[in-house]
Formats: C-alpha cells, sequence, structure tokens
C-alpha cells in the first residue's frame, strides 16, 4: 500500500474544519452576536462571506441578514452620520470607542451596498432579486433615519444615491434586465419612489447618450423601455398618499 503523506492528510484535515466552519455560519445568529454586543462586530465579515457564496440558499439569507442588521443600525442611528472619514484614520485617530464601532459599520454599510448592487447583475433571479430588496429595504430605513446631515429648508431627506445608483445597474448595457424590473414595479408604486426613479432614468439617459455618440444599444434601450413602461403617471387629480420616505407635512421633492 502506497504511503499517506502526512501534509496531503493535515491539508485534508483543515480543509474540512474549514468547510464545517462555513456549515456553521448562521447569518441571522450573526445578526444577533453583533446587536447584542459591539465586540461581535467582525462578525459581519462572516456574513459579508456568505452574501459571495455561489449557493442560493447561502445569499438570500445573507442578504435577509444584511437587511436586518443594517436596517437595525440605521434605526438605532449606531452608524456614523455626516461625510465618514476614512477607516483606516478613524482606528489610528483620536475617536472614542462608540464613535470608532459607528465608522467600522459605516464603512461596512457601505461595503454590504456595493456587493448587493452587484448581485443585481446576477444570472438567478432569486439571487438579484434578493439584492434588489435588501437594497430597496435599505433605502427605506436610510430614507427614515438619513446617514446624511439635512439642508434646513428639506421636508425630508430621500436617498437619492441609492436609488440612482440602483436605477444604473437596471438599465444595464449588457444585461436583460426584464425580469428584475418587473419585480421593482412594486416600489414604482410609492410616490417619492416614482419620482426619484424618473429623476434617476433621466440622468443615467443623459450620461449614457453623451457617451454613446450614436451608438446602437439594444440591451440598454430595451432596459429604459422596460423601466419606463412600469411607470405610471398618476393624474393630476390624484392626491399623493404613497410614500417610502414617512412624510411630516406636504411632499416636497428635494432637488
Amino acid at each position: 500500500m502506497a504511503p499517506v503523506s502526512r501534509k496531503r492528510h493535515v491539508s485534508s484535515a483543515v480543509a474540512e474544519q474549514q468547510t464545517d466552519k462555513r456549515v456553521k455560519i448562521e447569518p441571522n445568529h450573526k445578526v444577533e452576536e453583533i446587536l447584542q454586543s459591539k465586540k461581535h462586530a467582525n462578525a459581519v465579515y462572516d456574513i459579508f462571506e456568505l452574501l459571495q457564496s455561489e449557493k442560493v440558499a447561502d445569499v438570500v439569507g445573507a442578504a435577509g441578514a444584511c437587511s436586518r442588521l443594517f436596517c437595525c443600525l440605521l434605526q438605532r442611528r449606531e452608524m456614523f452620520q455626516g461625510k465618514v472619514p476614512p477607516e483606516e484614520e478613524a482606528m489610528s485617530g483620536h475617536y472614542s470607542p462608540q464613535e470608532k464601532y459607528s465608522i467600522f459599520m459605516r464603512h461596512q454599510y457601505s461595503s454590504c451596498v456595493e456587493m448587493l448592487l452587484e448581485l443585481l447583475d446576477h444570472e438567478l433571479h432569486q439571487i438579484a432579486e434578493s439584492g434588489l430588496c435588501c437594497l430597496m429595504q435599505f433605502a427605506a430605513a436610510e430614507g427614515n433615519h438619513p446617514l446624511l446631515d439635512l439642508d434646513w429648508s428639506e421636508h425630508h431627506s430621500f436617498p437619492r444615491e441609492l436609488i440612482l445608483a440602483v436605477v444604473n445597474k437596471l438599465l444595464s448595457k449588457t444585461v436583460d434586465s426584464s425580469l428584475l424590473i418587473s419585480r421593482f414595479q412594486e416600489f414604482l408604486e410609492m410616490d417619492d419612489v416614482r419620482y426619484y426613479v424618473m429623476s434617476s432614468v433621466r440622468e443615467n439617459l443623459t450620461k449614457v447618450m453623451d457617451r454613446s455618440r450614436g451608438e446602437v444599444l439594444p440591451v440598454y434601450q430595451s432596459n429604459v423601455f422596460t423601466l419606463m413602461s412600469n411607470i405610471s403617471i398618476p393624474n393630476q387629480e390624484s392626491e399623493l398618499t404613497s410614500f417610502m420616505v414617512k412624510q411630516g407635512g406636504e411632499w416636497v421633492a428635494s432637488a
């Protein structure tokens, strides 16, 4: 019988341990740990690991966990508000432990948004849909608990940049987004979302047309048509009553 390489045996054992570790990652349990104690903040990386998994169940579960975690942190005001300093500067600067935590989680929130936006291009609709729903839950939470300093003249703060990022992904030049746009139609029933989506489409169209210089973009044009076809414009007599972001008075669109 050929001798078994000890090195190979050890490597296999390590691989099995790593596999077991991945299997044991339960995203909702990680969320509980983070929300219960700031000392578990690094557990967010375990959730992100699942968010980048090749398994559908892992990604969908991680997206749900991200929604629960960051929406809760937004509600608690536990993420840094305003212009966030670089993470390296915060960790080495003269910040309190609470400030360092809030800055750290704000950066993790930004990383999470980037990963979710990437999921919108995924070939599997279930994964793309989970990313879209999580991003829109972020938008609602961020709108009601703004991360940016509000201008005194604004009645409310709508997460315009996040909605623009979502629209830019839906209006892909290379990926047919028709199925995902159909899922997005649910959010277009809200008056404020519809307004800012239309504004984002206009901004996107201007940039793409300027750069394309007359080039035919069939996939992009199809996505634009599909998205615009899903937008129903209310008549002038209709009252604006459905909003994603809570209103404190008469609705006024911020620029």
